[in-house]
């Protein structure tokens, strides 16, 4: 079952803003690493977005064995599932690399710099 059609994540910003969903975030994610849709993490991804979407919306329950599939681990101990699902969550969450600033951006905070050290020198 296909969730949708991938969104453009800024069209909010042109709309009325409301809170990012699930499906927004997690869409986001795989456009900043780049990530196709069959990517077994975009498709876990997708997938805990189903089992929550069902859970709150639908009111429905989700098995111990799909939350042991989610967590990647054959246990039904609640530290095992837990480990699980805080390593996954902590492999996709891992800080973006940002890019070096550019020069505009150099110049402006050295600039500013300047001026900070000539006002505190008067």
């Amino acid at each position: 079952m296909k969730i949708g059609k991938k969104r453009d994540i800024s069209t909010n910003l042109k709309n009325k803003w409301r809170e990012p969903t699930l499906y927004s975030l997690w869409n986001a994610w795989a456009s900043c690493h780049q990530r196709p849709e069959d990517d077994p993490w975009v498709k876990k991804l997708e997938d805990i977005n189903r089992c929550r979407n069902g859970v709150v919306h639908r009111n429905r329950s989700i098995t111990c064995e799909k939350l042991q599939e989610i967590a990647a681990t054959s246990s039904d101990a609640p530290e095992d599932i837990y480990g699980g699902l805080l390593t996954f969550l902590e492999t996709i969450a891992a800080p973006h690399p940002r890019p070096e600033i550019g020069v505009g951006r150099s110049l402006y905070r050295w600039g500013l710099e300047q001026l900070r050290q000539t006002t505190a020198g008067s």
